[in-house]
């Protein structure tokens, strides 16, 4: 406030000096020194709080920098990206002082199908580059991609035994024909019901059906099979049933062993009808023959009478039907009776002393034999292996009587020779196929939700075959 320099005027050189911090916050901070009389030079603020803008900057001075600028932090769609990775929010770019649409969501390694979440970020709730799709009625020469799905499951099959790294199958709602066993692959899902524009959940089911085209199907029909399976495998909403006729003899819906892995989701599983057993054979061999009539005596001269020809065995009855309730499983039929009829009878007797002897009766049948309990194997291997016999074989059938050859009643003559023995009874038909909607081996961590499984009945038996050729009656 002095005159220093004696020149007349006071601090007149003095009276601003250069840029200053005012302590304050933000862009308050920038101050210049200025005189201030006998306080000397003084940091004097020049900039004042304004409206926050998106600029780096803290505009109002309030210690956060572009914070509070309207619009920021409101959620927005990054232009170019699909599913969770579009998600964003306006943010401020304070290098380039604009707002724009930051990502806020990033690609996962996993996206699992129907939760609703691109998880992946490709457009798909699945994973497109690790999936199959297959739609009935997809143009011919598909590549099993969304955009091209193959027609069948077989086709499936075969690029999934091509491509190890895919782990998901989608079929659109239909019915597809499975022509042999559907073997799974671990860690490979199924996911059925879908819709074929976009691949979502929709309301035609997807229904396999096991068909009988194979020689090799013919005893045993298995629909899907799997081994080891102890990674995460899904079957999801997809029916299975079984067509063929005749009937094979044993059908399982669904076989696995060691299926730790495996989840059915929205699923049925109907296995049919066990197919018949097979007819019993007929016996190549004959009842025995008869004996030797004895030597009797008689005045007569009329000749002797035939007995009539030996009677078959009878027939075997059926076997036992299977069933996985043992109350339910029924004996093989006995087998059946048969009048068997004696051989011819003696020759006629000598002219003037005796007569022939009479035909001979039939003799009384055998019981048949009864038939075997309804019995079923199944032993642990590769694919869990099922044996033949599903119910026992029945019995055999009872032969025929033999009848001896009557003797004349007159003194003079030879008897009647016996007549030959009833044939040996037929065997029992085979044992009845089964049928087991679901048959799993050590595969305790297997879950289910919403499954149904309908086993079927077991087949009949077959029908016991005839019985054997009764024997021959012996001459005198």
């Amino acid at each position: 406030g002095l005159d220093d320099d004696c020149d007349g005027e006071t601090d007149e050189d003095q009276q601003t000096g250069g840029d200053c911090d005012t302590g304050l916050a933000g862009v308050c901070a920038a101050g210049l020194l200025r005189c201030q009389g006998s306080a000397g030079l003084q940091c004097e603020q020049v900039v004042f709080p304004a409206t926050e803008t998106c600029n780096g900057l803290d505009d109002d001075c309030d210690g956060n920098i572009d914070v509070g600028i309207q619009g920021v932090g409101i959620a927005c769609n990054v232009a170019g990206l699909v599913g969770a990775c579009a998600a964003g929010q306006i943010t401020c770019d304070s290098q380039r002082q604009e707002l724009y649409c930051a990502q806020t969501v990033f690609p996962a390694a996993v996206d699992l199908p129907d939760d609703g979440v691109d998880a992946d970020c490709d457009g798909f709730d699945g994973s497109l580059a690790t999936s199959l799709f297959v739609h009935a009625g997809a143009a011919e020469g598909g590549d099993g991609t969304r955009e091209r799905p193959v027609r069948t499951v077989a086709r499936a099959m075969e690029l999934l035994a091509a491509n190890p790294g895919k782990t998901a199958v989608y079929v659109s709602g239909g019915q597809y024909e499975l022509h042999r066993t559907l073997e799974l692959v671990d860690g490979v899902s199924f996911y059925g019901s879908r819709v074929a524009d976009d691949w979502r959940h929709g309301p035609l089911r997807t229904s396999f059906v096991r068909t009988l085209n194979n020689p090799t199907d013919a005893n045993h029909l298995v629909g899907i099979d799997g081994l080891d399976l102890v990674k995460p495998t899904t079957w999801q909403s997809i029916d299975l049933s079984f067509l063929g006729e005749p009937a094979p003899r044993h059908v399982v819906g669904l076989r696995c062993s060691r299926c730790t892995g495996l989840t059915l989701v929205d699923a049925s599983i109907n296995s049919g009808t066990g197919g018949s057993g097979a007819a019993g054979v007929t016996p190549p061999w004959s009842g025995a023959n008869g004996s030797t009539g004895a030597v009797v005596y008689s005045g007569d001269t009329n000749p002797g009478l035939g007995a009539t020809s030996s009677g078959n065995g009878g027939r075997g009855g059926n076997g036992g039907r299977g069933s996985s309730t043992p109350s339910a499983r029924t004996d093989g039929q006995g087998g059946g009776t048969a009048c068997g009829s004696g051989g011819w009878g003696g020759y006629a007797g000598i002219p003037g002393m005796s007569r022939g002897g009479e035909g001979g009766s039939c003799g009384t049948p055998a019981a048949g034999g009864r038939g075997g309990g309804a019995v079923g194997l199944v032993t642990d291997g590769p694919r869990i292996l099922l044996a033949d016999n599903g119910g026992e074989a029945g019995g055999l059938g009872g032969g025929g009587g033999g009848s001896g050859g009557q003797a004349g009643s007159s003194i003079g003559g030879y008897g009647g020779d016996s007549g030959g023995a009833g044939g040996p009874g037929g065997p029992g038909g085979g044992g009845g196929g089964h049928s087991i909607g679901m048959l799993l081996f050590q595969s305790s961590g297997i879950a289910f939700d919403r499954v149904t499984v309908n086993g079927g009945t077991g087949g009949m038996g077959g029908a016991g075959a005839n019985g054997g050729k009764g024997g021959n009656g012996t001459d005198t």
